[in-house]
């Protein structure tokens, strides 16, 4: 009996383990999915990344908009690199200006392979949130020649689990677009360090120290 309780337990275990999905990792409330119709955008978009290979990791942040959040990004590097030497991450700054945004990685030191800035909101043309600004760090995996977002959420944690799972995942994830909640926003920024005002569409506002001088 207590051998059959012990493999029981065991296999529990094991099916458990390998039947997490890349979603069981992601935030239950905080969604992004592409856009139908928007592959030949997401080319356009990530045309100038000069890239070895046809898929990215990138990893979409707003500076200083969560610093504890933020402290995944090297452990996210790191893990990646250990799945698979061969990834390429992207670090992609939005809602912020590009000299803001460029000190503020300076200053903090996030590895990444290649650095993007969306000062102007472009990424609302091809990605759709459950929330009317992104409200933490999103994780896609591109593919760059198709045009294609193999796989996004908002990653609150790392893990080297995780970071297997999504250099292992193939499967293209559908189009979605969540229902209207006063997406594209725009962050009206200072080009200098310190206090930034972000304010969204008419609903609410909040501020950020993106940098401390």
């Amino acid at each position: 009996m207590k051998r059959l309780l012990t493999l029981f337990l065991y296999t529990l275990i094991i099916s458990f383990a390998f039947g997490q999905s890349l979603e069981d990792y992601c935030s239950q409330h905080l969604h992004v999915a592409q856009k139908e119709g928007t592959d030949s955008i997401v080319r356009r978009y990530f045309a100038d990344v000069p890239s070895r290979g046809d898929t990215l990791y990138v990893a979409m942040y707003t500076p200083g908009l969560g610093p504890r959040l933020e402290v995944s990004l090297n452990f996210f590097h790191d893990y990646l690199k250990a799945a698979d030497p061969d990834a390429e991450f992207v670090l992609l700054s939005i809602n912020c200006s590009k000299v803001v945004a460029e000190k503020y990685w300076k200053r903090t030191g996030y590895k990444s392979d290649y650095q993007m800035y969306d000062t102007d909101g472009g990424y609302y043309d091809f990605l759709s949130f459950n929330s009317s600004i992104p409200l933490c760090t999103y994780v896609l995996k591109v593919d760059k020649r198709s045009g294609r977002i193999i796989f996004s959420g908002g990653v609150l944690q790392q893990s080297p689990e995780f970071c297997k799972a999504l250099v292992a995942e193939r499967d293209v994830r559908p189009y979605h677009t969540y229902p209207a909640t006063g997406q594209g926003s725009t962050f009206p920024l200072p080009g200098d360090m310190g206090r930034l005002s972000c304010h969204t569409t008419g609903t609410s506002s909040f501020s950020l120290t993106a940098c401390l001088p």
